[in-house]
């Protein structure tokens, strides 16, 4: 059984403020209501493993803090389609327009309202 550390990567899809503790996924409150309450509107549920927290044929959403929005920016620039960062607080929707100013991926606020479309 491995423990993570100060030393240990965060597997590639699995955002910063998501760890994995002896082999289970784990996130903070904020990340779990926000991305539950996105996903129901969605008519979908949460990947509770790596990968995109909320991916549809159509969308792909990642629910993110304002420390891992950057990361997750530039996962989502990769793919083609429709791509989101959700902020976990309305605070950081503020900060996440300004720091992905010219970039293609959208920005949803905590409930799944389009702040910024993808484009």
């Amino acid at each position: 059984m491995i423990r993570p550390g100060n030393d240990t990567a965060i597997p590639s899809g699995v955002s910063s403020n998501q760890f994995y503790e002896y082999g289970i996924r784990r996130t903070n409150k904020a990340h779990t209501a926000t991305a539950n309450r996105i996903a129901k509107s969605l008519g979908t549920a949460v990947n509770d493993g790596p990968g995109f927290d909320i991916q549809l044929d159509n969308i792909t959403v990642e629910v993110e803090t304002t420390a891992s929005m950057l990361e997750a920016e530039a996962r989502l620039a990769q793919l083609s389609g429709k791509v989101y960062i959700a902020m976990t607080n309305k605070d950081g929707v503020t900060e996440a327009l300004a720091a992905t100013k010219g970039s293609r991926v959208g920005i949803m606020d905590p409930h799944g309202k389009i702040v910024r479309e993808c484009g």
